[in-house]
Protein backbone atom coordinates (compact mmCIF):
# COMPACT_ATOMS: atom_id res chain seq x y z
CA UNK A 1 0.00 0.00 0.00
CA UNK A 2 1.67 3.56 -0.74
CA UNK A 3 2.26 5.83 2.24
CA UNK A 4 -0.38 8.53 2.33
CA UNK A 5 1.74 11.91 3.06
CA UNK A 6 -0.95 13.54 5.15
CA UNK A 7 -1.59 10.82 7.64
CA UNK A 8 2.35 10.86 7.62
CA UNK A 9 2.45 14.76 8.51
CA UNK A 10 -0.25 14.04 10.93
CA UNK A 11 1.77 11.67 12.67
CA UNK A 12 4.55 14.57 13.21
CA UNK A 13 2.30 16.79 14.13
CA UNK A 14 0.92 14.81 17.06
CA UNK A 15 4.08 13.46 18.37
CA UNK A 16 5.06 16.89 18.14
CA UNK A 17 2.71 18.20 20.58
CA UNK A 18 2.83 15.20 22.90
CA UNK A 19 6.50 16.18 23.23
CA UNK A 20 5.54 19.83 24.09
CA UNK A 21 2.54 18.51 26.33
CA UNK A 22 5.32 16.58 28.66
CA UNK A 23 7.14 19.52 28.63
CA UNK A 24 4.30 22.16 29.80
CA UNK A 25 3.27 20.15 32.08
CA UNK A 26 6.30 19.41 33.97
CA UNK A 27 7.54 22.69 33.81
CA UNK A 28 4.07 25.04 34.09
CA UNK A 29 1.54 22.24 34.76
CA UNK A 30 -1.12 25.31 34.77
CA UNK A 31 -1.02 26.12 31.25
CA UNK A 32 -2.95 22.43 31.04
CA UNK A 33 -4.38 21.54 33.81
CA UNK A 34 -4.99 24.92 35.04
CA UNK A 35 -4.99 26.13 38.84
CA UNK A 36 -6.82 24.44 41.81
CA UNK A 37 -10.34 26.31 42.79
CA UNK A 38 -9.90 29.51 44.97
CA UNK A 39 -6.95 30.44 43.48
CA UNK A 40 -6.74 33.38 41.51
CA UNK A 41 -6.78 33.35 37.67
CA UNK A 42 -3.89 33.91 35.51
CA UNK A 43 -2.75 33.99 31.92
CA UNK A 44 -2.02 30.02 32.23
CA UNK A 45 -5.78 29.17 33.48
CA UNK A 46 -7.15 31.49 30.68
CA UNK A 47 -4.65 29.78 28.00
CA UNK A 48 -5.81 26.13 29.64
CA UNK A 49 -10.32 27.21 29.36
CA UNK A 50 -9.19 28.63 25.82
CA UNK A 51 -9.56 26.55 22.30
CA UNK A 52 -5.34 27.34 22.31
CA UNK A 53 -4.65 24.27 24.40
CA UNK A 54 -5.19 22.18 21.72
CA UNK A 55 -1.54 22.74 20.79
CA UNK A 56 -0.30 21.16 24.01
CA UNK A 57 -2.84 18.81 24.37
CA UNK A 58 -1.40 15.89 24.17
CA UNK A 59 -4.45 13.33 24.72
CA UNK A 60 -6.41 14.75 21.96
CA UNK A 61 -2.80 13.70 20.10
CA UNK A 62 -2.90 10.00 21.56
CA UNK A 63 -5.83 9.80 20.19
CA UNK A 64 -4.97 10.64 16.83
CA UNK A 65 -2.15 7.94 17.36
CA UNK A 66 -5.21 5.55 17.88
CA UNK A 67 -6.77 6.56 14.50
CA UNK A 68 -3.74 6.10 12.82
CA UNK A 69 -3.42 2.24 14.42
CA UNK A 70 -7.13 1.62 12.99
CA UNK A 71 -6.16 3.31 9.73
CA UNK A 72 -2.80 0.84 10.04
CA UNK A 73 -4.34 -2.39 11.22
CA UNK A 74 -7.15 -2.18 9.00
CA UNK A 75 -4.69 -2.06 6.24
CA UNK A 76 -2.53 -5.07 7.63
CA UNK A 77 -5.69 -7.23 8.51
CA UNK A 78 -6.85 -6.82 4.81
CA UNK A 79 -3.69 -7.49 2.79
CA UNK A 80 -1.90 -9.77 4.92
CA UNK A 81 -1.14 -13.70 4.18
CA UNK A 82 -1.25 -14.31 7.80
CA UNK A 83 -3.82 -16.19 10.08
CA UNK A 84 -5.55 -14.53 12.27
CA UNK A 85 -3.62 -15.72 15.34
CA UNK A 86 -0.28 -15.01 13.68
CA UNK A 87 -1.60 -11.17 12.79
CA UNK A 88 -2.63 -11.50 16.68
CA UNK A 89 1.37 -12.91 17.93
CA UNK A 90 2.49 -10.38 15.65
CA UNK A 91 0.55 -7.25 16.85
CA UNK A 92 1.95 -8.32 20.27
CA UNK A 93 5.32 -8.46 19.62
CA UNK A 94 5.55 -5.56 17.77
CA UNK A 95 3.92 -3.38 20.58
CA UNK A 96 5.54 -5.53 23.41
CA UNK A 97 9.13 -5.53 22.42
CA UNK A 98 9.51 -1.51 22.34
CA UNK A 99 7.82 -1.23 25.30
CA UNK A 100 9.11 -3.88 27.49
CA UNK A 101 12.70 -2.74 26.55
CA UNK A 102 11.58 0.88 28.14
CA UNK A 103 10.73 -0.87 31.43
CA UNK A 104 14.10 -2.39 31.06
CA UNK A 105 15.90 0.70 30.59
CA UNK A 106 14.15 2.78 33.12
CA UNK A 107 14.22 -0.32 35.68
CA UNK A 108 17.66 -0.63 35.19
CA UNK A 109 18.76 2.50 35.80
CA UNK A 110 16.51 2.86 38.71
CA UNK A 111 17.88 -0.01 40.64
CA UNK A 112 21.20 0.64 39.88
CA UNK A 113 20.94 4.11 41.62
CA UNK A 114 21.54 6.20 38.61
CA UNK A 115 17.60 7.35 38.97
CA UNK A 116 16.32 8.18 42.15
CA UNK A 117 12.79 8.05 42.95
CA UNK A 118 12.07 8.97 45.79
CA UNK A 119 14.11 12.36 45.78
CA UNK A 120 11.56 12.73 42.84
CA UNK A 121 8.41 12.20 44.95
CA UNK A 122 9.64 14.37 47.48
CA UNK A 123 10.92 17.20 44.95
CA UNK A 124 7.46 17.42 43.05
CA UNK A 125 5.16 16.50 45.69
CA UNK A 126 1.56 15.15 44.56
CA UNK A 127 1.67 16.03 40.62
CA UNK A 128 -0.32 13.66 38.99
CA UNK A 129 1.90 11.88 36.80
CA UNK A 130 3.36 10.55 39.86
CA UNK A 131 0.81 9.17 41.19
CA UNK A 132 1.82 5.50 40.36
CA UNK A 133 5.59 6.20 40.82
CA UNK A 134 7.29 3.98 43.95
CA UNK A 135 10.00 5.43 45.60
CA UNK A 136 11.89 2.77 46.16
CA UNK A 137 11.42 0.65 43.19
CA UNK A 138 12.22 -3.40 43.75
CA UNK A 139 13.11 -6.52 40.85
CA UNK A 140 10.06 -7.88 42.85
CA UNK A 141 8.12 -5.37 40.91
CA UNK A 142 10.07 -4.89 37.76
CA UNK A 143 9.93 -8.32 36.38
CA UNK A 144 6.09 -8.21 35.74
CA UNK A 145 6.32 -4.65 33.79
CA UNK A 146 9.35 -6.85 31.65
CA UNK A 147 6.62 -9.14 31.07
CA UNK A 148 3.46 -7.06 30.25
CA UNK A 149 1.80 -6.57 33.27
CA UNK A 150 1.57 -2.98 32.27
CA UNK A 151 -1.30 -4.16 29.66
CA UNK A 152 -3.79 -5.86 32.38
CA UNK A 153 -3.10 -3.13 34.78
CA UNK A 154 -2.95 0.40 32.39
CA UNK A 155 0.04 0.82 35.11
CA UNK A 156 3.54 1.45 35.05
CA UNK A 157 5.57 3.14 37.83
CA UNK A 158 8.79 2.89 35.39
CA UNK A 159 7.09 4.40 31.98
CA UNK A 160 3.59 5.51 32.99
CA UNK A 161 2.60 6.14 29.39
CA UNK A 162 2.07 2.80 28.85
CA UNK A 163 -1.34 3.48 30.05
CA UNK A 164 -2.14 3.17 26.33
CA UNK A 165 -0.70 -0.56 25.66
CA UNK A 166 -4.00 -2.16 26.91
CA UNK A 167 -6.04 0.23 24.47
CA UNK A 168 -3.83 -0.81 21.32
CA UNK A 169 -3.62 -4.14 22.27
CA UNK A 170 -7.57 -4.63 22.21
CA UNK A 171 -8.03 -2.38 19.46
CA UNK A 172 -5.49 -4.08 17.21
CA UNK A 173 -7.17 -7.39 17.85
CA UNK A 174 -10.65 -6.42 17.77
CA UNK A 175 -9.92 -5.04 14.00
CA UNK A 176 -7.80 -8.68 13.38
CA UNK A 177 -10.81 -10.35 14.00
CA UNK A 178 -13.55 -8.03 12.42
CA UNK A 179 -12.04 -8.56 9.01
CA UNK A 180 -11.44 -12.12 9.49
CA UNK A 181 -15.09 -12.01 9.84
CA UNK A 182 -16.08 -10.02 7.18
CA UNK A 183 -15.07 -10.11 3.74
CA UNK A 184 -16.55 -7.52 1.84
CA UNK A 185 -16.47 -4.00 3.12
CA UNK A 186 -19.95 -2.83 3.39
CA UNK A 187 -20.21 -5.61 5.91
CA UNK A 188 -17.29 -4.17 7.30
CA UNK A 189 -18.16 -0.55 7.64
CA UNK A 190 -21.58 -1.73 9.00
CA UNK A 191 -19.47 -3.88 11.84
CA UNK A 192 -16.86 -0.52 12.67
CA UNK A 193 -20.72 1.27 12.67
CA UNK A 194 -22.19 -1.38 14.88
CA UNK A 195 -18.93 -1.41 17.33
CA UNK A 196 -18.60 2.63 18.02
CA UNK A 197 -22.41 2.29 18.47
CA UNK A 198 -21.98 -0.05 21.42
CA UNK A 199 -19.00 1.48 22.71
CA UNK A 200 -20.62 4.69 23.33
CA UNK A 201 -24.07 3.11 24.75
CA UNK A 202 -21.67 1.16 27.17
CA UNK A 203 -19.40 4.17 27.79
CA UNK A 204 -16.33 2.05 28.01
CA UNK A 205 -13.52 3.90 27.22
CA UNK A 206 -15.26 5.69 24.22
CA UNK A 207 -12.58 7.97 22.76
CA UNK A 208 -10.05 5.54 22.26
CA UNK A 209 -11.90 2.66 20.96
CA UNK A 210 -13.67 5.36 19.00
CA UNK A 211 -10.93 6.55 17.28
CA UNK A 212 -9.78 3.16 16.08
CA UNK A 213 -13.25 2.45 14.35
CA UNK A 214 -12.93 5.64 12.87
CA UNK A 215 -9.13 4.57 11.52
CA UNK A 216 -10.73 1.31 10.10
CA UNK A 217 -13.29 2.86 8.10
CA UNK A 218 -11.15 5.87 7.06
CA UNK A 219 -8.75 3.07 5.08
CA UNK A 220 -12.16 1.20 3.92
CA UNK A 221 -12.96 4.44 2.35
CA UNK A 222 -9.25 5.35 1.66
CA UNK A 223 -10.09 5.72 -2.22
CA UNK A 224 -11.94 8.80 -1.46
CA UNK A 225 -8.62 10.16 1.09
CA UNK A 226 -6.14 9.25 -1.63
CA UNK A 227 -8.43 11.13 -4.13
CA UNK A 228 -7.49 14.33 -2.54
CA UNK A 229 -5.36 17.06 -3.83
CA UNK A 230 -2.07 17.44 -2.86
CA UNK A 231 -2.90 21.55 -1.66
CA UNK A 232 -5.30 19.32 0.92
CA UNK A 233 -2.15 18.50 3.09
CA UNK A 234 -1.88 22.06 4.36
CA UNK A 235 -4.96 21.68 5.70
Amino acid sequence: MQRIDYLDGLRGVAAVIVVVHHVACLLCPALFFGLEPGVSASWQTTFAASPLSIVINGRSAVYVFFALSGFVIAASADRTRRTLPGNVCARVIRLGLPASASVILAGGLALSGWMFPRAMLELMGNHSWLADQHPDPTLARWLPQIFGAYVLTRKSEFNPVLWTMQMELVGSVAIYVLFALFREAALRIVACLTIAVLVMATRTEPFPYLCFCGGALLYLRCDRLTALPPAAGTL
